[in-house]
């Protein structure tokens, strides 16, 4: 009975031993480990290597070059990255504060790739919306788009900041909460307000609180799309 507990104990040591020795081993190192500057290095060379080097297995095209770009919160803190694809595309990153290990180094950024997406605005009344450049479509009646000579909507493959021409302006991607979940903003600053470049109209972040649906980007973070 004896020399059973004392094997017993000697294997729970030793089951405590490697534990503790694989978390020292194995650290979790989280974000704010790196300054700004860092993460923004670290970011755009996985993205030459995933986008560049590898031709995007992920949908097929082949891109030539690239760029990121810092994307901050509404607190102008640090979360997310635009990477701007050449000849076109783009994706979006977001900084995951929990962390990763050294068994599992690329799992602090998680990835969206960038779809087509339109302008839009939202639109409720039965009459004609004033800028001619917007319009309804029967499938959509609360919803004006951005239409072509054609009436057609226009279609876009760049990034929301790219189309805009945004170049020296610090770059935001403001989310809030929606039924369907989070959703997020690409936007630039405009005096006290911010400048939504989906819709190409101005709101305040107390916006953000509100329970109605905004215009807002595509964007999807999940940890099956890691970066």
């Amino acid at each position: 009975m004896k020399n059973k507990l004392l094997k017993l104990l000697c294997v729970g040591t030793l089951l405590i031993m490697s534990i503790g020795v694989l978390c020292a081993c194995n650290p979790v190192i989280t974000a704010d480990r790196y300054t700004d500057a860092q993460h923004l290095q670290r970011v755009s060379q996985r993205a030459r290597a995933h986008f560049i080097r590898k031709n995007s297995p992920d949908n097929g095209k082949e891109y030539t070059d690239m760029e990121v770009y810092p994307l901050y919160n509404a607190f102008d803190q640090l979360e997310y990255f635009l990477i701007d694809l050449e000849p076109y595309g783009y994706a979006y990153v977001k900084i995951d504060f929990s962390g990763e290990t050294l068994t599992n180094p690329r799992g602090m950024y998680m990835c969206s790739y960038g779809s087509i997406w339109c302008r839009y605005r939202f639109w409720d009344s039965d009459e004609p919306y004033p800028d001619s450049n917007w319009g309804k479509l029967i499938e959509q009646d609360n919803i004006v788009f951005e239409l072509d000579d054609s009436g057609d909507m226009i279609k876009y493959e760049n990034s929301h900041f790219k189309l805009a021409g945004i170049r020296d302006e610090k770059r935001y991607l403001l989310e809030y909460e929606f039924s369907s979940g989070t959703r997020y903003i690409p936007a630039v600053k405009r005096g006290e307000k911010y400048l939504n470049l989906v819709s190409m109209e101005e709101f305040g972040l107390d916006e953000l609180n509100t329970v109605e649906k905004k215009p807002d980007s595509d964007a999807y973070f999940t940890f099956k799309r890691l970066l």
